[in-house]
């Protein structure tokens, strides 16, 4: 019945003869055409980048994509593959950048020129197509290159602006101002998802900082923090109402912290003396004096009286730090949150790429991170530094340059997720998904947890947001 088959195989010579058959009979576009038109499955497929080559993980997601489109037209529907280009975004730009030796958004704009930085990210985005096209061929995937897609063409660009239209009728779509994550070196906030893509473990400087308790001699506030660059320009103190709190003496100095982190503040001091205990609420409107007086004659900080005091926050923890934490509006979520709900004013004294502006002074021009070590020993001669010591936790880089990200409150433009998180909640659970602890499991708890879609970009290589605005302040979406 069967053909005898020699068990002595030559498996890349068998697969160059299949390859050829496939080619030469065009077996592909017969698996379509034979297909009626109207029984269409559509697929749809990220499209990769063509400024670097085909790696594994290419690989292993095409030998996927190639299984379900396979799985359908033999099931005897009619399934386009169209392959596509990313051709915009971040990563053509940093190629662009590391091959013209310019670092960063300012580079761009003062040395080299938008039009003619655009015209390069241009030049290059199909640099690996040949590349491409052989790899995914020789992995016996059936796509279609002859009509490819390229997300720079106009008519892509359009149906971006459609869909963008299509958003802004319904009403979900808004321009925003929120503390977000953002790359200093590519000077542009990222989505969440971006962000998950670069955690890593780090040793970050840590430190207890001293504030000055107006009215009680040698009395001090004990707050820790792990980014303390951004204690400059920090304008409050939260603390836990319901949890202990503690007065110590040590030495001619009394310091006042959660009693849970008693331990961990005094290890090392062997001669102490805890003269009061009490709830928190209890230091809820005392008033502290500043770690620096930078910004005394700031208008929005001299005319509020409601600066340097201390705030109750049902986010602060007593597992980990002092149990009183600072809020700094400008540079994290949850402190911007306490900042609005305070009253306390948000002072911008670090630009988009990292540097202290003319605001922070005797910092300005230096990177955060260049600037810790200085302020930190600056701040231990004037008594202001309990200790300070490496911290190891989970940090968030740039995914394409490998940065480390800032917290930094700006203006982007929004798609309201959380406005429809109920419906795609809804529909995952109509989905048949294989495996199935994927579809209810992380995928749902990634629904559950979506919040507003960041969709805009500082930066200049590619599609632009349909929207304009006038003089007046009208904005309009063409």
């Amino acid at each position: 019945m069967f053909q005898p088959v020699n068990p002595k195989q030559n498996f890349p010579e068998l697969e160059k003869q299949i390859l050829g058959f496939w080619k030469e009979n065009q077996t592909f576009q017969k698996s379509i055409d034979q297909r009626p038109v109207g029984s269409d499955y559509i697929f749809y497929d990220g499209p990769p980048f063509a400024t670097g080559l085909p790696h594994y993980g290419h690989i292993l997601a095409g030998t996927m994509k190639d299984v379900v489109p396979r799985y359908w037209t033999m099931k005897g529907k009619r399934v386009e593959r169209r392959f596509g280009w990313d051709c915009h975004g971040l990563p053509v730009e940093y190629e662009v950048e590391k091959e013209l030796g310019l670092s960063g958004r300012k580079d761009i704009v003062e040395k080299y020129g938008v039009n003619e930085f655009c015209e390069k990210c241009r030049s290059i985005v199909l640099r690996y197509t040949n590349e491409w096209e052989s790899t995914v061929e020789r992995m016996e995937r059936w796509v279609d290159f002859k009509n490819d897609y390229k997300t720079m063409d106009p008519t892509f660009m359009e149906s971006i602006w459609w869909v963008f239209g299509q958003l802004w009728d319904k009403g979900l779509i808004y321009e925003g101002h929120k503390s977000m994550h953002v790359c200093p070196r590519c000077v542009t906030p990222l989505s969440n998802f971006e962000v998950t893509l670069g955690y890593k473990e780090v040793s970050d400087l840590s430190v207890i900082w001293k504030f000055k308790v107006v009215g009680q001699e040698n009395t001090y506030l004990l707050a820790w923090t792990t980014t303390p660059w951004s204690s400059v320009s920090t304008m409050g103190l939260s603390i836990g109402p319901e949890f202990d709190y503690v007065k110590v003496k040590v030495g001619d100095e009394t310091i006042i912290f959660a009693k849970q982190r008693l331990e961990f503040i005094l290890k090392g001091i062997e001669e102490y003396e805890i003269i009061e205990e009490f709830k928190g609420a209890k230091l809820v409107g005392t008033a502290y004096e500043h770690l620096v007086d930078f910004f005394n004659e700031l208008p929005e900080v001299k005319e509020n009286s409601k600066v340097y005091h201390v705030y109750a926050g049902d986010y602060v923890e007593v597992t980990e730090g002092t149990g009183i934490v600072t809020i700094n509006g400008a540079y994290g979520d949850i402190d911007m949150q306490a900042a609005k709900k305070n009253g306390l004013p948000i002072v911008m004294d670090v630009d988009m790429d990292g540097h202290f502006n003319a605001l922070a002074k005797t910092y300005q021009c230096l990177f955060v991170k260049e600037a810790e070590s200085k302020l930190v020993e600056d701040l231990e001669k004037e008594n202001k530094v309990w200790r300070k010591e490496r911290y190891k936790h989970s940090y968030p880089h740039c995914w394409r340059c490998d940065s480390p990200l800032l917290s930094y409150a700006t203006s982007s433009w929004f798609v309201k997720v959380e406005a429809i998180k109920d419906r795609m909640i809804a529909n995952n659970n109509q989905i048949h998904w294989v495996p199935d602890h994927v579809g209810k499991g992380r995928f749902a708890d990634w629904l559950n947890n979506a919040r507003d879609w960041c969709i805009s970009r500082n930066r200049f290589w590619g599609t632009p947001l349909p929207v304009w605005r006038s003089e007046d302040g009208e904005v309009l979406c063409v």
